[in-house]
């Protein structure tokens, strides 16, 4: 009965020692964001190399913020990218995304399945990591459920809450 305490035991051990790298961990200064996903120095390289882009040919790169295109337009797509993103994520109401950085880094493959929908140089990304529309101005994401959120562009005059704002749903 000794013997299979310590077999359990080590097998334990062995379990820990082998999976900590895949789950994350490492020295302290590995970093996680709201999906879990650790960044930090060679740790980021790695998983940057591990992201599996889902988006190809999709509308958000070829027309989002597109000449000729408008700002409804463009929230319709981000719209539908969310919704893709929505349907390969199992449980997607699960995860914590406050607002737009957090959204852009999800969409960017900071997330447990590391599926990405948006390239890290993508151009409308401003240096906050918020996704912008096409004056500027950050989008503000509004979670409205679990898997609802209305988009809201602030217009040309850059200002939340006035007249000119594009929402969509």
């Amino acid at each position: 009965m000794r013997m299979v305490g310590l077999v359990l035991a080590l097998l334990v051990l062995l379990w820990l020692v082998l999976l900590t790298p895949w789950r994350g961990g490492g020295t302290g200064a590995d970093v996680e964001d709201s999906s879990g996903v650790a960044e930090s120095g060679d740790l980021a390289v790695k998983q940057q190399a591990a992201i599996r882009f889902v988006g190809g040919d999709d509308a958000l790169i070829l027309q989002f913020g597109a000449e000729g295109g408008s700002l409804r337009g463009d929230l319709e797509i981000l719209r539908d990218v969310v919704r893709d993103c929505q349907l390969l994520m199992k449980n997607f109401d699960r995860y914590h995304l406050p607002g737009n950085p957090e959204i852009v880094r999800f969409l960017q493959g900071a997330n447990p399945d590391r599926l990405a929908w948006l390239p890290r140089d993508f151009p409308f990304v401003n240096e906050k990591g918020e996704l912008l529309d096409r004056h500027g101005t950050p989008i503000f994401f509004h979670r409205l459920s679990g898997t609802g959120f209305e988009y809201c562009s602030a217009g040309p005059d850059g200002e939340l809450w006035t007249t000119d704002d594009v929402v969509v749903k």
